[in-house]
């Protein structure tokens, strides 16, 4: 079945689950069962570590309204009431009197919603003449499927008590090309919003054009000369957490002094960037456990290549990818997000309604202002490049690819950072590396550390960027110096150079930019579905990392907040 018709079952089965209630923001009166405690709610206690629901069973359910039942892992550590953002209304879920580890309390859902969808998916099975199943991965490893747990369809619409899910979730409703990675030539080369600097055909300055977007994020401080001095510091060492980013002087002959200029010798010419749009990529898959409250819903990412001037043209090895946090004060927000990436597969990819639905979204974290508590009004996470164009391979240790990071300063500028969870490379295959995962082995499985900026203190410890060459991976001093293989892994994962490199078997980028002009950008099989086997002990892990992003959409845009009760974040930085 077309990707079209699938949307058009998914469209119906969002919009059989709008839930009745009071606005965002607004407090329904409390459930009787609070009335023996006087504790009062710790919300921030809750954000801080967030529980994972066990099971959430309905125990009756009337009018749009349900009481639930709710039984949290750990649940001796909560607070006596638990606050929860289902669909926009904060709730307040009490615990038990009667039920050790239980929480009860009234929700918004509409079971009759429910009941409707479970038809849905009914029909969406006899479409694709197969079963629906659930991917169920660790991490970012699949391991398996799991078929679709229906729905007692009589037993809900009576009234009665029923257990609800975690894997009513079908991700064929999204459209991953539509939705969360998108690379069509129709859409990257919209003549309206992009600009090609060889030909000269699009829009100077359209939306989605390098150069506009750091228009939109310079604040006060003249576009032109941010370029200028972010990319002039390629020129010399940058000393980053104590490491020495190694200088890549190349940077002149190859991006700056063939850059136009509005006037002979003067500004760059923002409009001509050499630049060119790759991708526009969702990552709400990254978003915090926002039914406890407000914080990240993940990011959103523009992917440009860099591009040689004319008359070549040629696509350089360089990619810069501008990645932007998106805020939002709950699930309900999360949510309503999540449903306009999906809506986009309302459409066919590339036509006008298409494009503009998607600059829609893209103007709201890309303009002027859209952070204004944040450097420049910008809400601008970082700036990540990742190249080996700009190195002189004629010289000794410049045969590797170089990922960098920049942030913007209180000062308006941007300046290198280091790179998340990846120590210095000098920390590789070392005592003190294997000493530092064995020591965090809890949150390193569960893809949840920090790599400290000094390990152990006053050593620095965290990278001012990450070398990658075919085969990088993490390791200690001996294979069994790290404590299990599946622990070396998840920390080698989690680094720059092990996710673009052997871990993932990638050729360092997972969205190339040596797609030819008109052509749309290649994607890794990390992404699209690939088996690599264990640098070390052989063992094959499937990864396919678009489904797994299938999955969170569809359940955010297609599903009650109260779902994502179920959820564990994936606390990761790729």
């Amino acid at each position: 079945m077309k990707a079209r018709g699938l949307f058009a079952l998914r469209a119906a089965c969002v919009a059989a689950l709008v839930v009745t209630g009071p606005s965002a923001g607004t407090a329904r009166p409390a459930d009787a069962t609070l009335g023996a405690r006087t504790s009062p709610p710790s919300d921030d206690l809750v954000r801080g570590d967030p529980p994972r629901a066990e099971s959430v069973e309905v125990l009756s359910s009337e009018g749009g309204r349900a009481r639930i039942r709710v039984r949290f892992e750990r649940a001796e550590r909560l607070p006596d009431r638990v606050a929860i953002d289902v669909d926009g209304e904060r709730v307040l879920l009490a615990r038990s009197d009667a039920e050790r580890g239980a929480f009860v309390g009234t929700v918004p859902l509409d079971v009759r919603a429910l009941a409707a969808r479970q038809k849905d998916l009914d029909a969406l099975r006899e479409t694709l003449g197969r079963p629906l199943a659930f991917p169920a991965y660790r991490g970012r490893v699949k391991i398996g499927d799991v078929p679709l747990p229906p729905l007692d369809v009589e037993r809900a619409l009576s009234g009665g008590a029923f257990p609800l899910s975690a894997e009513w979730v079908a991700p064929e409703e999204i459209d991953a090309a539509r939705s969360l990675v998108i690379v069509d030539p129709a859409v990257v080369n919209d003549p309206s919003r992009t600009f090609d600097p060889c030909t000269g055909a699009g829009t100077p300055m359209g939306k989605w054009t390098f150069g506009y977007l750091v228009q939109q994020m310079a604040g006060s401080v003249d576009p032109s000369v941010l370029v200028r001095d972010w990319l002039t510091r390629w020129q010399s060492d940058q000393t980053v957490n104590g490491d020495v980013v190694g200088k890549r002087p190349l940077v002149q002959s190859a991006i700056l002094d063939p850059w136009p200029r509005t006037t002979p010798g003067g500004p760059l010419d923002l409009a001509k960037a050499p630049f060119r749009l790759l991708a526009i990529v969702n990552r709400i898959d990254l978003a915090d456990d926002l039914v406890f409250g407000p914080g990240s819903a993940g990011e959103a990412r523009f992917v440009f290549g860099a591009i040689a001037p004319p008359p070549s043209c040629v696509p350089l090895r360089f990619t810069v990818i501008v990645e932007y946090e998106i805020e939002r004060s709950g699930c309900g927000e999360l949510r309503a997000w999540a449903r306009q990436w999906a809506d986009l597969g309302r459409h066919p990819l590339g036509s006008p309604a298409y494009d503009t639905a998607l600059a829609a979204i893209t103007e709201q974290f890309a303009r002027a202002g859209a952070a204004p508590s944040r450097p420049n009004g910008s809400a601008l996470a970082q700036i990540r490049t990742n190249e080996i164009a700009l190195a002189d391979l004629s010289q000794p240790g410049e045969s590797a690819w170089d990922m960098r990071e920049f942030r913007l300063r209180t000062s308006g500028w941007l300046e290198p950072a280091p790179v998340q969870r990846t120590p210095r490379s000098s920390a590789d295959r070392t005592a003190a590396l294997a000493a530092f995962v064995n020591a965090n082995a809890p949150a390193i499985l569960a893809d949840r550390h920090v790599v400290p900026d000094e390990n152990p203190p006053r050593t620095p410890f965290l990278g001012g960027h990450a070398r990658a060459q075919t085969g990088t991976y993490w390791t200690g001093p001996t294979p069994t110096a790290i404590a299990t293989p599946d622990l070396r892994f998840h920390f080698s994962l989690n680094t720059c150079n092990g996710c673009h490199a052997r871990e993932t078997g990638t050729a360092f980028t997972h969205v190339s930019p040596t797609a030819p002009p008109g052509g749309a950008a290649p994607l890794s099989g990390f992404l699209t579905g690939v088996d690599v086997p264990d640098p070390e002990t052989g063992a094959v892990r499937h990864f396919a990392d678009l489904d797994r992003r299938r999955v969170k959409l569809a359940g955010l845009a297609g599903r009650s907040c109260l779902f994502e009760l179920f959820d564990v974040p994936v606390e990761m930085v790729h």
